[in-house]
């Protein structure tokens, strides 16, 4: 015979759920999606920790030994300065005060939605959607997307400088983007990023200097991921020129009106040129990304483009996000750090 027992609607049954069961069983329905929780962090992390030896995120030293649990987080002490701390201290969650919504800002900021947006669907303020969003970019300048194999495509990218969002700005604020035209052609107005792309797709983005491309910048940037073992294809900009010289780098360069733009049939710049058109239609989504925050951006785009065919591109996500301790650091430098850059001209 069958069970006669009255079913009761599901919809019903989960209205007479308390506050915290529903809590709960949001997070086990999320982790059956494949969603984030803080619980999988936390894993992902103290996995990071047991592969590789943590060091001190106050002084870098790796001398440390296990000091308890606080809060069902590991707390670790520092034989060297004597501090302690835990296996999130310097990750972007670090001193967080609503970590219960850290999660699902994540999967929100996969999107790409604007902060007034992220600030309406968590009911957070916008400050704290910035900050979250400032720590997470931070985190991702750790990122390093490994060395070029083979044939190297680069190409050098100008970007206006942008003063965005400051409140002691020196001169008059633009009220529309006309108000730059009288500009137009001035290089020391702008700041150049080195694009540069392997045929297996590793990536480098990099925001290197006021100005045009100089061959410092490009020794600073390609150091180590550029042997004699790999070709490079560039326009026919001279500094790439002069490094490739300096360096014994075998170099292919392409000029704007040369009929030819592929050589033997394996040498050109096209995928690099469409990485670039990549980028800048993905930056436009934001109306603008200020300097200061610049290279975190493009960071943010690289992973993107990086992950995109990932069965799991939340998780891979995550795993960068809290590969480092040192983020909560730089993120609080970030001022100190770009006043320097700006009295230098120069980004790296």
């Amino acid at each position: 015979m069958k069970n006669n027992i009255m079913k009761i609607p599901l919809l019903d049954y989960l209205e007479q759920l308390s506050e915290d069961d529903k809590k709960d069983l949001y997070q086990l329905l999320r982790k059956d999606l494949h969603g984030i929780t803080l619980e999988n962090i936390k894993d992902i992390r103290s996995e990071q920790i047991v592969n590789k030896p943590i060091s001190c995120p106050h002084c870098n030293s790796e001398k440390i030994i296990g000091f308890g649990s606080y809060r069902e987080k590991k707390r670790f002490r520092c034989k060297s300065c004597s501090k302690t701390f835990n296996e999130m201290t310097g990750t972007p969650m670090s001193n967080l005060k609503k970590t219960d919504k850290f999660s699902d800002y994540l999967e929100l900021f996969s999107q790409r939605l604007s902060l007034r947006d992220l600030a309406t669907k968590l009911e957070i303020s916008v400050r704290t959607a910035f900050d979250w969003r400032h720590k997470i970019l931070t985190a991702l300048s750790n990122y390093n997307g490994g060395y070029f194999d083979g044939i190297v495509e680069s190409d050098d990218k100008q970007f206006e400088f942008s003063e965005k969002g400051r409140k002691d700005l020196k001169r008059k604020p633009y009220k529309r983007p006309s108000d730059r035209e009288k500009e137009q052609g001035n290089t020391n107005k702008k700041v150049v990023v080195v694009v540069s792309s392997d045929r297996k797709n590793n990536r480098d983005i990099t925001l290197a200097k006021f100005g045009r491309i100089d061959k410092k910048s490009l020794a600073t940037i390609f150091e180590e991921k550029i042997t004699d073992k790999n070709k490079l294809c560039t326009d026919s900009h001279y500094s790439y020129r002069g490094w490739a010289n300096d360096s014994n780098i075998e170099h292919h360069y392409f000029t704007a009106n040369q009929k030819k733009h592929v050589k033997d049939k394996v040498y050109h710049i096209q995928h690099v040129n469409s990485l670039d058109n990549k980028m800048e239609r993905w930056f436009k989504k934001f109306w603008g990304v200020a300097t200061k925050y610049l290279q975190g951006y493009l960071n943010w785009f690289k992973i993107e483009e990086k992950l995109k065919n990932s069965e799991n591109i939340l998780y891979e996500f995550i795993t960068i996000l809290v590969s480092s301790n040192k983020s909560f650091i730089q993120f609080r430098t970030i001022e100190q750090s770009y006043q320097v850059c700006l009295n230098a001209k120069r980004f790296i």
